[in-house]
């Protein structure tokens, strides 16, 4: 959970986005974990990275 935390605020931050919203979606992840038995249908979205 910490390296996806660390992965998590780091492309975050690439996309610019505020820092009180960051902190409140990792709050929100911390609060409301995803269950092992339906990870696998979590999509991850490929995302490019915003250019500055």
């Amino acid at each position: 959970m910490r390296e996806d935390k660390s992965l998590l605020i780091s492309y975050l931050e690439q996309q610019k986005m505020d820092d009180s919203l960051i902190h409140d979606v990792v709050e929100f992840r911390e609060k409301y974990e995803t269950a092992e038995e339906v990870r696998e249908r979590v999509y991850i979205p490929d995302m490019p990275e915003r250019k500055s």
